[in-house]
């Protein structure tokens, strides 16, 4: 087997190991908003009896989400605690959790 064989076999088993890697960080990611577990940030959305807080990581929806940046850099947001509390009552709880999930 020459050389560049081996290096095109390498690329093939480096590429599926990054594809299934980056299933699992994904996965993982989802299952973070599903339970919470090291939240920084606490989104209450909608109004009255219809409402629902998300307990979500900064870190990845400032990564992720140009909305995001620019909301917990400004004064959108408020920190108690170390906490960052931050309320969208326009927005129906089904359709927040529908973007925390596109994002």
């Amino acid at each position: 087997m020459g050389t560049h064989t081996s290096v095109h076999i390498f690329y093939i088993m480096f590429e599926e190991q990054k594809a299934k890697i980056t299933k699992k960080i994904v996965a993982e990611f989802g299952g973070l908003l599903d339970s919470g577990l090291g939240s920084d940030v606490v989104i209450k959305v909608g109004e009255s009896q219809d409402n629902k807080e998300f307990y979500v990581h900064s870190f990845i929806l400032i990564a992720v989400s140009p909305y995001f940046q620019a909301a917990f850099s400004s004064t959108w947001v408020n920190k108690v605690d170390g906490v960052i509390l931050f309320k969208k009552p326009n927005v129906s709880p089904e359709i927040f959790e529908m973007i925390l999930k596109l994002v």
